[in-house]
């Protein structure tokens, strides 16, 4: 097991898609439960590391963004 460096923009990112694989997987197919440990997982380390504030303020900013299409 190794450890890499990812940036604020790139952690929003996978919680977004972990967060559309939750919401559009039943509940006991495996990418929902893998997406459902990796939130957990990133939330954890963003609380550690102290970058909560600037993950979340980059949420809501691709969530505040313009859309051709909402799925």
């Amino acid at each position: 097991m190794g450890w890499m460096r990812m940036s604020d923009d790139y952690l929003s990112e996978t919680l977004q898609v972990c967060k559309w694989t939750i919401e559009n997987t039943e509940p006991l197919h495996s990418q929902h439960i893998r997406s459902k440990k990796l939130i957990n997982r990133i939330m954890r380390f963003i609380k550690q590391t102290g970058r909560d504030k600037t993950v979340n303020e980059r949420l809501k900013e691709s969530q505040n963004r313009a859309v051709l299409f909402n799925d």
